[in-house]
């Protein structure tokens, strides 16, 4: 039609002109200039559109680990319609997670607070590391400065110049002394420890064996851990199963007394208490390890057998950590693994702690749990997968930094996976790699010990090196060690309709159609009395993929977020349909504490999340449904936003407007 209109618009009215049938010819930016003319005066104004490629940077992510089996073959597909200067396959892959445990280390050194607990862990898991790398012929100098991506999937955090008083032995080893005279000076006349110190301070159980277990493992490391102090701290605890022992042996007795002898004796009622908790746990472990054994440390552990599945599954791990192995310890494991839950999808496993277990307990949160199952079952399955699985989840767990959330979770995970390390063997391996696209052999390397640290481990192809159409990544692996792997797809696909994707995060986009609704309730007057008031209320129904509404509908957009793990700091855009303007346009938090910080751009949603818990999330926000036409809503993204490898996407929409009846 003409590119020129004219139409006549009365005094205070209005007019509208279509131009139907338009077609942006590229990528940029369209002008639009509309001119008014009167007797009165002329006007003009000139309207920018932004002209966006119906496009999508698009990753299919693929992970696990290859240990028993010999080769692993993966289809890929390279779409026809793309951008294939955005094309990009790479494949990484390692024998090991030793690298990923050493990047914890400078947080953990340089963490600027001083309680009893992180006192203890600026040093611990420098010197647990250091002993497990020592054992094995290596020492942390071997490992400062190397960026070899020993973690599937995330570039190494260290740089050659990142070299911190860990990888000093003579700097380490002042932070070391300088952390056992502190605990020294911390401990209290009694033999324990509380979480400061100074006037008022008292021992507290928790605080004593967290603080006598870690000079423990220090000491097993090697560190100059004084006597005394780690005597008297486990004396402590000595005493203290004893009095616990004690008010579970008066409760059975209790019991078994009649009404009338319970009323007689009540006034000298003894302390009692019912079972034994995650605490007695704990504490068990650790004299189990110190090797305190006494008569009171076999009826603990009958107590705590009795009442096994009473305990969070912290406390159950601990519980077999403390045992020999056995008929009973076998059991103890078999309902733990209950809890075990394996992912096939990207070969993790994970404890699922019932929710029932977290308000009472105020220790043992995901991590420590999945630290201290990992312990257990290094222990008594080493070459399950599970156990490895739960080895990776553990580190992605972590992977949006270089540490847990805490330098407590930080200290027990590299301590767990350092047992991992040793008795899985995977800090001496002497096994062969071997990368293929399509039968073509691209890379080979043999990683042993003299290359642990410096090899490459990562295969990459762009454009011209991959026409589109479906290919196929072999990797196998022959000699002693595994291959963790993780292989990502990278398109920037122009197909008609563009699918999901994702593998550790996952997006699902709903639309539904909101009708208004009468609804009223009771509402308390300014004197007291009661009044009939309305409220806002709305009909959903969803709508399907193509489906129309019309214009000044509203809309309510329906976001299903999915994390594999637990995660911090995550970005989703969600691409809004071009007739469609978001109810609000204010940023701001979405609701209440917890919510998501929300960013409401021309072309699309901004969504930040400051945590996202392991599961399903649901995130809701309101469109306005205005200029008619058909319109194609591109897929939702999540993005953990300093860790881009960790990506997902939804299904595009398609979804049209029509004009108002």
């Amino acid at each position: 039609g003409d590119l020129t209109q004219s139409v006549t618009v009365p005094a205070n009215g209005t007019a509208r002109v279509d131009w139907p049938g338009v077609e942006a010819t590229g990528e940029g930016t369209a002008s639009l200039t509309l001119t008014a003319r009167s007797p009165a005066g002329d006007d003009a104004m000139r309207i920018s559109l932004p002209v966006l490629i119906h496009g999508f940077l698009k990753t299919d992510s693929y992970a696990g680990v290859l240990d028993d089996e010999p080769s692993k073959t993966i289809q890929i597909v390279v779409p026809e319609d793309r951008d294939a200067a955005q094309t990009h396959v790479s494949v990484r892959f390692s024998p090991s997670v030793a690298g990923s445990i050493v990047d914890a280390l400078p947080y953990l050194i340089e963490y600027p607070y001083g309680c009893t607990e992180q006192t203890l862990n600026r040093f611990l898991p420098a010197v647990v590391v250091r002993k497990t790398l020592q054992d094995l012929g290596y020492s942390l100098e071997d490992v400062a400065g190397k960026t070899a991506a020993l973690d599937p999937g995330v570039p190494n955090a260290r740089t050659p110049d990142d070299v911190t008083a860990v990888f000093d032995p003579a700097e380490l080893d002042a932070v070391v002394n300088a952390g056992i005279g502190r605990l020294a000076e911390m401990q209290l006349s009694d033999g324990g420890w509380g979480w400061f110190t100074g006037y008022g301070e008292r021992s507290t159980p928790h605080t004593t064996v967290v603080v006598a277990r870690g000079l423990l493992r220090a000491k097993q490391a090697d560190a100059p851990v004084p006597e005394d102090v780690l005597s008297r701290g486990l004396d402590w605890l000595v005493q203290y199963r004893a009095r616990e022992v004690a008010k579970i042996r008066h409760y059975d007795e209790w019991q078994k007394l009649s009404d009338k002898e319970k009323e007689a004796r009540r006034d000298d009622r003894p302390p009692m208490k019912s079972r034994p908790d995650n605490l007695d746990a704990f504490v068990q472990m650790t004299l189990a390890e110190a090797g305190r054994s006494d008569d009171d440390a076999a009826a603990m552990s009958d107590y705590l057998f009795r009442d096994r599945l009473k305990l969070s599954p912290v406390g159950l791990a601990m519980f077999g950590l403390s045992m020999e192995d056995g008929e009973q310890r076998r059991l103890v494991v078999t309902n733990l693994e209950q809890f075990l839950v394996a992912d096939e999808e990207n070969g993790t496993a994970y404890m699922d702690v019932p929710g029932s277990f977290a308000w009472w307990y105020w220790f043992g949160d995901a991590v420590e749990t999945n630290a201290y199952a990992l312990k257990l079952f290094v222990q008594t399955m080493p070459r399950d997968e599970r156990t490895a699985g739960l080895a990776t989840y553990l580190l992605n767990n972590r992977r949006n930094a270089t540490y847990w959330k805490s330098t407590r979770d930080t200290a027990v995970a590299v301590e767990a996976l350092s047992e991992f390390l040793t008795a899985t063997g995977q800090l001496d391996p002497d096994v062969t790699y071997t990368v293929s696209v399509d039968g073509e052999e691209l890379r080979k390397v043999r990683v042993t010990k003299d290359n642990l640290f410096d090899f490459d481990g990562v295969v990459s192809l762009r454009g011209a090196d991959l026409p589109a159409g479906p290919h196929t990544v072999t990797l196998t692996r022959e000699g002693r060690g595994p291959m963790y792997y993780a292989v990502q797809n990278t398109n920037f696909t122009l197909e008609p309709f563009i699918t999901k994707a994702g593998l550790e995060l996952k997006c699902e986009r709903r639309f539904w159609r909101l009708t208004p609704r009468e609804q009223s309730e009771e509402l308390a007057g300014g004197r007291g009395q009661v009044l009939a008031g309305k409220v806002e209320a709305y009909d959903r129904t969803e709508l399907a993929q193509n489906e129309s509404v019309a214009s000044g509908t509203l809309v309510e957009v329906e976001l299903i977020l999915t994390s594999k793990n637990d995660y911090e700091y995550l970005i989703v855009e969600d691409h809004k349909p071009a007739g469609f303007e978001p109810e609000r346009s204010l940023s701001g938090y979405l609701g209440g504490w917890g919510s998501p910080y929300a960013e409401f751009r021309d072309a699309r949603v901004a969504l930040f999340f400051r945590s996202l818990s392991r599961g399903d999330r649901t995130v809701r926000y309101r469109l306005r449904a205005e200029q008619p036409g058909d319109f194609s809503a591109l897929p939702a993204r999540i993005e953990a936003m300093y860790a881009p490898t960790l990506v997902g996407n939804s299904d595009e929409r398609k979804v049209g407007v029509s004009e108002r009846p």
